[in-house]
């Protein structure tokens, strides 16, 4: 721990604030070089320099750690001690970046150059510190792609309320301006102020509380960082222009957050992009969710609570409780729902807020964007939820239970590229209802698989020899 302090000490002192970012790196440099890994600045202007460093590696793509070394300006008489002194306060460390960001800047560099000096053997590890984030990720996007590697997985040291989380917001930017008309201060109504144009704008914008929410990131925000508007207190301005800094949530479009934003700001008000940054996120459990709900397509004849998991996770998977109400099986249907209660009443009491939200989204009906680059099925839920039941129904009536895993593919809210991995059930099912030593073996030493259907018998006819 003292080394990070001393290291966060060090980065404090330096007044990075959207400039000098070199010194930053070099002294990051430092502590990474001294552990041997291989460290590169890549310059983007005077003094503006990020870094590039990687130990070891593999064909999988190096694990990378990144952060920025710019901070926002500090308004020295907003702070009862100097912004850049690093002065401590008990257990604490005061200034300008301790928490945004240069405390998990501190973090991951100490931890990764402790990392390359334990012999091991990993897919390698790569640390990017980039410039000028704080004013649109500009320095990133002036690393050359050649000077990074791919392939691997992304950790950002941003401290988020020291909460993980498999994503973060989008960033969108937008610039207001009105254009109005001049006339002198003594006679306004002669003119168009396009500066209170855009101050009723902002006050709209300030005060709008309907933003879009999401269970994890929480709401939409907006600030309004810049208002300006006019030349001299006795000309009607006749052109104003606004800075607005959107925190946008995954699911939301952004084309539909411009046009919130153009509602609120009235008529005669251009909006602009500056900045477009689309937020990230992704599901923790991508893939292994799908390998779950085959488990649960597999156990859930034998104990059905397993059920409780594709119906919280994602509600419509649950059509396998189809298969208990056609066949009657009343006490496998009510463990199944009784199990399902239990878990949201007890998610409920622990955290009732991201509840709220949840039900609060869906009352809206404000449902994540499709597409994204990813591949997936444009057929609605609406056509294929009911296909599905009806194929869970007939494979009830019928003892196929090799239906369900199928119909569970088929009611997800949504069918992506990797959805088919739900299918891996069949496996085990056609396995147990094969009239083979395997099959057997399955049938006696696996309950959960409810047997096939009975081998139907064959009648041979006998056959007429002549004498």
């Amino acid at each position: 721990m003292s080394a990070v302090l001393d290291l966060l000490t060090d980065l404090v002192r330096l007044d990075t604030v959207a400039a000098a970012e070199e010194r930053a790196a070099q002294r990051c440099a430092s502590v990474l070089e001294d552990a041997d890994l291989d460290v590169g600045l890549v310059t983007w202007s005077a003094g503006r320099a990020q870094l590039v460093g990687r130990s070891g590696g593999s064909a999988a793509g190096p694990l990378t750690l990144t952060g920025h070394l710019d901070t926002v300006p500090a308004t020295v008489a907003d702070w009862t001690v100097d912004p850049w002194a690093a002065a401590r306060d008990g257990d604490r460390l005061v200034g300008r970046g301790t928490s945004d960001m240069k405390s998990g800047v501190a973090a991951l560099v100490v931890a990764v150059a402790g990392h390359a000096r334990r012999p091991h053997l990993c897919r390698g590890v790569q640390v990017v510190l980039t410039a000028g984030e704080e004013t649109g990720c500009t320095g990133a996007a002036q690393i050359p792609a050649g000077a990074l590697v791919g392939g691997g997985p992304l950790v950002v040291a941003e401290p988020t309320g020291n909460r993980l989380l498999a994503g973060h917001k989008g960033a969108l930017w937008l610039r207001l301006s009105a254009a109005g008309r001049a006339a002198h201060g003594s006679a306004p109504w002669l003119g168009d102020n396009a500066a209170v144009r855009l101050a009723r704008a902002a006050v709209a914008l300030h005060d709008e509380r309907g933003w879009p929410e999401d269970p994890v990131f929480g709401p939409i925000t907006a600030n309004v960082g810049y208002l300006h508007g006019g030349v001299q207190p006795n000309i009607v301005p006749d052109a104003a222009e606004l800075l607005l800094d959107v925190r946008v949530v995954p699911g939301v479009a952004l084309d539909d957050v411009r046009a919130r934003v153009a509602s609120l700001a009235g008529d005669g008000v251009r909006v602009d992009d500056l900045v477009v940054l689309p937020p990230v996120f992704m599901s923790v459990a991508l893939g292994q969710l799908d390998l779950l709900f085959a488990l649960v397509a597999i156990i859930g004849f034998r104990w059905p609570a397993a059920w409780a998991l594709p119906i919280l996770t994602k509600v419509t998977p649950g059509i396998g409780l189809v298969w208990f109400l056609v066949r009657g099986e009343w006490r496998s249907l009510g463990i199944a729902l009784g199990a399902t209660l239990a878990i949201a009443a007890a998610s409920v009491a622990l955290d009732r807020g991201s509840w709220a939200a949840w039900l609060a989204m869906l009352e809206r009906q404000e449902f994540p964007a499709l597409g994204g680059g990813l591949w997936f099925v444009p057929v609605p839920l609406l056509l294929r939820l009911p296909l599905a039941a009806l194929l869970v129904a007939w494979g009830a009536r019928t003892d196929r239970p090799w239906f369900v895993p199928i119909a569970v593919c088929l009611s997800l809210p949504t069918v992506w590229l990797n959805t088919p991995t739900i299918l891996v059930a069949l496996l085990p099912f056609t396995a147990a209802g094969a009239h083979t030593p395997a099959g057997a073996w399955l049938r006696a030493n696996v309950p959960a698989i409810p047997a096939g259907p009975p081998r139907r018998a064959v009648r041979v006819r006998p056959r007429r020899v002549p004498a």
